[in-house]
């Protein structure tokens, strides 16, 4: 007779099998060594040494994206694109960059994105411009005619010392960059960025040129730095560069590891 009171498995099935410790181990070991080859460690000796966990390919419906975590940082970027546009033909592809923070960030009613509002903040703007200064001229748009990129940067977390942006301005534009080369898009060169506590981010890629090239530069309204010389100026803009040199350095190695 058919016991009815319990649901029973079929005739045919198998009982469950546990790996043993030893292949428990290797699993767990292999796993670790996956996420140590993401995490990166840039060396900002102004600063303080900044841990930075990258992740790449994480969404998957779009052409390339990376997540990244700087402290209490958290920045998701996803590059859409080239996608094929509409309308009369133009010999270069479209460029649209667009930055916004997570309805939770209500520590300041500045960047707020609450309440169901569709418009940029001012600082989302802001933001959103500088990045695409930076990739704009970086991109090579004309190897994808009638063709349209899109950058979209959704910023999850901010520390709260970080009142002027100045260090989620630099790893924005660092994010973009891997995004980009997750796309698979051609540019001239990889982009990264340096910053100092002195409120000025600069972003420059070498472009195969003996001097390096600066394709962005950024300085606080509320920077408290006498930067009237040019010689101080001069000179913050060269730390950055070092920074920024440190971290291609750092970006460099992790790429590699990925295609290994």
């Amino acid at each position: 007779m058919t016991d009815r009171r319990r649901i029973l498995g079929p005739l045919d099935a198998s009982s469950l099998t546990f790996e043993s410790e030893s292949v428990i181990s290797i699993l767990e070991a292999n796993a670790a060594s996956k996420s140590q080859q993401k995490e990166l460690h840039a060396s900002q000796p102004s600063s303080g040494d900044d841990k930075i966990f990258v992740d790449m390919g994480l969404v998957t419906n779009c052409e390339g994206s990376c997540y990244m975590e700087i402290d209490n940082t958290l920045i998701q970027v996803s590059v859409y694109g080239p996608r094929p546009i509409r309308g009369s033909f133009i010999d270069t592809a479209t460029l649209s960059v667009e930055c916004r923070f997570l309805p939770f960030l209500t520590e300041s009613t500045e960047f707020a994105n609450g309440n169901g509002r569709t418009s940029l903040t001012e600082i989302e703007q802001r933001l959103a411009s500088f990045v695409y200064s930076c990739f704009v001229n970086t991109i090579i748009l004309s190897k994808y005619p009638k063709s349209s990129i899109d950058i979209f940067i959704k910023v999850i977390s901010v520390d709260s010392y970080d009142k002027n942006f100045i260090k989620l301005t630099n790893y924005l534009v660092n994010c973009a960059s891997l995004s980009i080369i997750d796309a698979q898009i051609e540019v001239k060169d990889i982009i990264t960025a340096g910053y100092i506590p002195t409120s000025i981010v600069t972003s420059f890629t070498n472009l195969h040129l003996p001097n390096d090239k600066i394709v962005g530069l950024y300085i606080s309204d509320d920077t408290d730095a006498e930067i009237d010389d040019e010689k101080v100026l001069s000179g913050m803009i060269m730390e950055c560069n070092k920074k920024a040199r440190d971290l291609r350095s750092s970006l460099n190695k992790y790429l590699i590891q990925l295609v290994k």
